[in-house]
């Protein structure tokens, strides 16, 4: 099972009427609770992840904001989501992107 296989497509309950399907795009993907309890990471672990599946070339700074935490707190999340083996940036930190490693 990889990681992108864990990502569900989560229905806002106001959105979906009987005569309306919903267009969904990939922002509106969410992290399931199935990804929380396999992967064993903490709450803004997970919304670091699910940013970046949403937007990979987001900066720390910009995931600073999203979340509402600290860069250097963001800088620490990072840190440890690279040492579980699920995170990996490419490229340098201008024009690079994050890769979601495939577990």
């Amino acid at each position: 099972m990889n990681i992108k296989q864990l990502f569900s497509k989560e229905i806002p309950d106001d959105r979906v009427s009987d005569d309306k399907v919903p267009d969904y795009q990939v922002s509106d993907y969410q992290v399931s609770d199935k990804v929380y309890q396999f992967l064993n990471v903490t709450d803004n672990q997970m919304l670091i992840l699910n940013e970046l599946f949403k937007n990979n070339k987001l900066s720390m700074s910009d995931l600073a904001l999203k979340i509402g935490i600290s860069k250097r707190k963001i800088l620490d999340n990072i840190n440890k989501l690279k040492e579980k083996g699920l995170l990996e940036r490419i490229g340098n930190n201008k024009t690079g992107y994050w890769k979601l490693i495939n577990q």
